[in-house]
């Protein structure tokens, strides 16, 4: 079983913007009262390359980030 710090993976469904779907991603959900922080980079690196393989412009996975950037300041 493949597991990210612990963590197992669970199935989910994820409905795409064009009308397609996901029915068998993976996610890996940390249960913790922390504030939200940003994802580790290795991590962040390994979403972003996702967003381009599946044709999305790099714009996409900067803009979901950009709200730890400005919780910086």
């Amino acid at each position: 079983m493949q597991k990210s710090e612990g963590v197992a993976p669970m199935d989910i469904r994820v409905e795409l913007e064009d009308g397609n779907e996901i029915s068998h991603a993976k996610v890996f959900i940390w249960k913790t009262t922390e504030k939200e922080h940003e994802p580790h980079k290795d991590y962040r690196r390994i979403i972003e390359q996702g967003f381009l393989q599946h044709g999305y412009p790099d714009s996409s996975a900067k803009k979901i980030f950009e709200r730890f950037s400005s919780s910086k300041s």
